[in-house]
C-alpha cells in the first residue's frame, strides 16, 4: 500500500470519528506519519454497508462504534477472506447470524446458541459456540444448578438454522471449560411445556429491565495468554448479542450501556482471583462473584428452595481457547486484527491509560528494550547477567536495557510498562502476550524459542499489531550444567591451563532438578542454530514463512526429541532450562534495535 492511500485512510478515520461526536481522542501516528485516533467511544453508529472492497455486509443492527472506527485504521493491503472472517467485523456479523433455538416451541424456556466456524480445528465442520438461556430460569439450591423448562430438540438443517449444529456437538474445551461442559454441569433442563402450542409472542425478549447472569469457568488464573483470551472471548460474546436483533424486531438482544449495571458474572471455578480478575468488570456493573457469594446475595424462595426473581437471562460464553486469537500452531499472515485492536483499546480505557506515549520534544528518543526474566520454567540462562551486559556494551548508546519480571506487578502497571516498550525480548512464554499492548506499529518482538518448538502464536500477535518479529532457537540443558561464556582472563584464572574453554562449563550442584552433572550431556542433544532457523523461520524476516509441520520430517532421525508426536517432548521443553550463544543473542537483539531505530529516525 502506498503512502498516499495510508494517509487517506487515516484522515477518513479521523473525519468519521469527528462526525460521530465521539469523546475527546488521544492521538497516535502510523508508521507513515498519518494521524490516527487512539481511543473510541462506546456509542452505537449506523450500519456499514460496504467493506471497502465491494463486499456488502448483512449485519441487522449497528456495530459498536469502536469496530467501525478501528476498521478504518487497517493500513495494510486488502485483507484476505480468511483474515476478514476470522479477525474483522465480519466475524461478529457471521456469528450473530448463525443462531438457533434448542427448545421445542411449547417449552416455557428458550435456549438459543450461536455458532461460528472453526477453521483451526482438525475436525472438519467443527464449530465454536455460546448460548443464551432465558424465560422461567431459576437456581435450585439443592442441585446447585440453574434450571429451566426446555424440551430439547435439534434445529432444522434447512433455512436460517442450516448453519447450526446438533446439541450433542456443542463443544467442550481443555481445563473442563466451554459451553457444553457448563451446560452439562450447571444447567438442569426440565421438560416443562405450555398447555398448548406456544406462540412466539409468549417468549419474553431480553429487555432493558432484565438481569443478565454470565456463567464463567476459567482455565487458569495466572497465565496471561490464557486469561486474556478468555476475557476477549467474553467481549466477543457480549458484542455479538449487541448486534443481534430480537426476532422480528429491531431491538438488540443485549442493550449497552444500559445493560451493563444489570450484568453479573458468576465464577464457577475455585481458582484464586489472579492478576487479571478486575478486567471482567469491563462488562458488568460489579466485581465477579463466586457461585456461593452470588447465592448468598439473593433472596431465596423457601417453598421451592430456589432463586427466581432476580434471574432474567443466563449467558454461557464463548470459550477462551476458541478465541480467534488462539491460533498458535500455524503462521497467520493477517496484518490487521480489528477485534484485537478494539479489545486492547478497551483495556487502556478501563484503566485510564493513554494509548500512546508522550514523545520527547527533541528527537530521536532512546529506545527502551525490556528483557523478560523468567523465574520458573524455561529460563534462558545468563539472560539477566552476561547476555544483558553484552547487549548494553554494544548498544548502550542507542537503547536503555531493562530487566523485568511481570509476576507480582499489578496488571494495570504491566499494561503501562508494555506500552512504553520499544523492543520486548524473552524466552517463549505467556509474558510475550504483552506485545499487544506495545504502541502499535512502532516496535519489535524478539522471541527465543525452545529448540525445534516452532510455535507461532506470538509471531502472529506481532504481525497483527504491526511489530517487527525476530526469532531464534535456544538449546536445552540436559543435566546440571550450562554454557557460561567468560573472558580469556577469567579462563586463565581457573588454573587448569585450558584457558577460556576450560571455564566455559560451570558445574552446578545436583539440586534434584535434573540428572547428576555429566559434561557429555550438555551439548549432545542440542541442534545447530542455523538448522533450527531453516526449520522454523528466518530470524531476520518479520513473521517467518515456514510451517510447524516441517518438524514431522525430523521424527524418524530424532529419537530423543520427537517434537511433533510425543507428549513427553512437550513436557521436556516446558520445564527445562535453555542456553544461547552470547554472540548470536547479541546479534539477534541488535538487529531488532537497528530496525526500530531506523523506523524512528524515518518518522
Amino acid at each position: 500500500m502506498n503512502l498516499k492511500r495510508r494517509h487517506i485512510l487515516g484522515v477518513a478515520g479521523t473525519a468519521l470519528l469527528l462526525l460521530l461526536s465521539l469523546k475527546s481522542l488521544g492521538r497516535r501516528r502510523s508508521d507513515t506519519g498519518s494521524d490516527l485516533p487512539a481511543s473510541f467511544a462506546s456509542s452505537e453508529i449506523g450500519k456499514i454497508s460496504e467493506n471497502g472492497d465491494g463486499r456488502t455486509t448483512a449485519s441487522s443492527l449497528a456495530l459498536p462504534a469502536e469496530y467501525s472506527a478501528a476498521r478504518l485504521l487497517n493500513l495494510s493491503e486488502p485483507l484476505s477472506d480468511f483474515c476478514r472472517d476470522r479477525f474483522g467485523t465480519e466475524f461478529l456479523e457471521q456469528f450473530s447470524r448463525c443462531r438457533a433455538s434448542y427448545c421445542s416451541e411449547d417449552s416455557v424456556s428458550d435456549l438459543t446458541c450461536f455458532h461460528t466456524a472453526n477453521p483451526a480445528s482438525a475436525i472438519q465442520g467443527s464449530k465454536d459456540s455460546f448460548c443464551l438461556l432465558r424465560d422461567e430460569v431459576s437456581f435450585d439450591i439443592n442441585q446447585r444448578k440453574f434450571t429451566a423448562g426446555c424440551k430439547l430438540r435439534d434445529p432444522s438443517q434447512q433455512g436460517e438454522t442450516a448453519c447450526a449444529i446438533p446439541y450433542r456437538d456443542i463443544t467442550s474445551y481443555g481445563y473442563l471449560t466451554g459451553p457444553k461442559f457448563i451446560l452439562n454441569e450447571w444447567l438442569s433442563l426440565r421438560k416443562t411445556v405450555h398447555p398448548g402450542s406456544r406462540k412466539e409472542t409468549a417468549r419474553r425478549s431480553v429487555s432493558q429491565n432484565d438481569n443478565l447472569v454470565v456463567l464463567l469457568k476459567r482455565e487458569v488464573d495466572g497465565n496471561i495468554w490464557h486469561c486474556i483470551n478468555e476475557i476477549m472471548a467474553l467481549m466477543t460474546t457480549l458484542d455479538v448479542l449487541r448486534i443481534t436483533p430480537q426476532q422480528n424486531t429491531s431491538t438488540a438482544v443485549l442493550s449497552y450501556p444500559e445493560g451493563k449495571p444489570k450484568t453479573e458474572i458468576i465464577i464457577l471455578d475455585d481458582l484464586p482471583d489472579g492478576n487479571y480478575f478486575d478486567l471482567f468488570q469491563m462488562f458488568s456493573g460489579s466485581k465477579p462473584k463466586r457461585l456461593s457469594e452470588w447465592v448468598a446475595s439473593k433472596s431465596l424462595d423457601a417453598s421451592t428452595d430456589s432463586i427466581t426473581s432476580s434471574i432474567g437471562n443466563v449467558i454461557v460464553p464463548f470459550a477462551g481457547s476458541a478465541n480467534s486469537l488462539w491460533s498458535d500452531w500455524k503462521p497467520i499472515d493477517c496484518a490487521d486484527n480489528t477485534m484485537l485492536r478494539v479489545f486492547v483499546q478497551r483495556i487502556f480505557d478501563f484503566y485510564g491509560i493513554p494509548r500512546t506515549r508522550k514523545q520527547p520534544s527533541t528527537p530521536p528518543r532512546r529506545l527502551r528494550v525490556n528483557f523478560i526474566v523468567r523465574k520458573g520454567s524455561r529460563q534462558l540462562m545468563g539472560l539477566d547477567t552476561y547476555l544483558a551486559a553484552a547487549v548494553r556494551a554494544q548498544f548502550g548508546t542507542k537503547a536503555d536495557i531493562h530487566l523485568i519480571d511481570f509476576e507480582g506487578i499489578p496488571f494495570r502497571d504491566q499494561v503501562a510498562l508494555a506500552r512504553d516498550t520499544d523492543i520486548l525480548v524473552g524466552m517463549h512464554g505467556a509474558g510475550l502476550t504483552h506485545t499487544m499492548f506495545m504502541e502499535e506499529g512502532r516496535g519489535a518482538l524478539v522471541e527465543i524459542q525452545p529448540d525445534r518448538l516452532c510455535h507461532w502464536g506470538f509471531r502472529n500477535v506481532a504481525k497483527m499489531t504491526g511489530h517487527a518479529y525476530f526469532v531464534a532457537g535456544a538449546s536445552k540443558i540436559v543435566g546440571n550444567c550450562y554454557h557460561h561464556p567468560v573472558s580469556p582472563e577469567e579462563g586463565q584464572q581457573s588454573g587448569n591451563g585450558a584457558g577460556a574453554e576450560a571455564a566455559a562449563v560451570e558445574v552446578l550442584p545436583d539440586d534434584g532438578k535434573g540428572a547428576a552433572y555429566d559434561p557429555s550431556r550438555c551439548y549432545v542433544h542440542t541442534t545447530d542454530a542455523t538448522a533450527w532457523s531453516l526449520g522454523c523461520s528466518d530470524p531476520k524476516v518479520t513473521g517467518g514463512d515456514r510451517s510447524f509441520w516441517i518438524c514431522q520430517n525430523r521424527d524418524a532421525n530424532d529419537a530423543w526429541y520427537k517434537t511433533c508426536k510425543k507428549k513427553e517432548a512437550a513436557d521436556i521443553w516446558w520445564m527445562t532450562r535453555y542456553i544461547m550463544e552470547q554472540d548470536r543473542f547479541v546479534k539477534l537483539v541488535g538487529d531488532a534495535i537497528e530496525t526500530v531505530n531506523q523506523q524512528e529516525q524515518s518518522r
